[in-house]
């Protein structure tokens, strides 16, 4: 099912698959490691992937026991900022410790003409970051710290973090359970190339009018409703939408 809101000029679509990923719950062949961190406080962690530095956040649940799994969310910040302000921007702490407690991890992204980027082509295209493996390398480091439910391992970002969660959505599909794109799209060569191994859940945020990354495509990026199409036909969506209007309670 589609669902599509339009409240004064956010488009938002959510597209729900009904379908999991799959995965281990533990990294393979890791030799035992402290894990990087106390619960209930922000941690800044450093691994190393294909040789460089990689680094990234990680906030536990200060309450998280280890006795059940729990989901892991990935929130990706955008071209040129940084993985401090996307944790603050995007603040998950107070989800992270509810009911529904979550693992949450803040990658950074490489340098590229000196702004930090996730490699997804486009504008990208000339990046030699591998980020995808940094991502299922994270996914198992952070597996192997703490118990958590693969079936429920999660992505989401802003702008070049929102590709980036297209971008895992259609290469690593059977670890990423579902993706929330705020304000992001899919580049031409993630559509392309998009492979995905299973249905995926979907949720886009997209300002209609919005002047970086427009809504209705341009040479370097797709069409909204293109990247919208393409999920519905591959998750085997209902083609017609359901179209809410929201009041404005802002008056703004």
């Amino acid at each position: 099912m589609e669902i599509i809101i339009r409240y004064l000029s956010i488009l938002i679509i959510i597209l729900f698959a009904g379908c999991g990923s799959s995965g281990e719950n533990s990294a393979e062949g890791n030799a035992p490691r402290q894990p990087c961190g106390l619960a209930g406080t922000i941690n800044l962690c450093v691994i190393e992937h294909n040789g460089i530095s990689r680094s990234y956040l990680i906030y536990v649940p200060e309450n998280y026991s280890g006795q059940e799994p729990v989901p892991l969310l990935f929130n990706f910040h955008g071209w040129g900022s940084n993985a401090t302000d996307q944790h603050f921007y995007a603040n998950f702490r107070n989800l992270a410790d509810g009911n529904d407690q979550f693992v949450l991890v803040v990658p950074e992204g490489t340098l590229l003409d000196g702004k930090t980027h996730w490699a997804v082509g486009s504008w990208t295209i000339d990046s030699t970051a591998d980020d995808i493996g940094f991502v299922k390398t994270l996914i198992d480091v952070v597996s192997s710290d703490y118990l958590i439910d693969a079936t429920r391992v999660y992505a989401t970002g802003m702008s070049n973090g929102g590709y980036m969660s297209y971008h895992l959505a259609c290469n690593l599909s059977h670890r990423i359970a579902a993706i929330a794109s705020v304000t992001g799209s899919m580049s031409f060569e993630t559509f392309d190339g998009c492979q995905p191994a299973q249905p995926t859940s979907v949720l886009q945020i997209h300002g209609t009018a919005d002047s970086v990354v427009p809504i209705n495509g341009d040479t370097w990026t797709k069409p909204i409703d293109d990247v919208i199409d393409y999920w519905v036909t591959y998750n085997g969506c209902d083609i017609e939408p359901v179209i809410t209007a929201v009041p404005d309670i802002n008056e703004d």
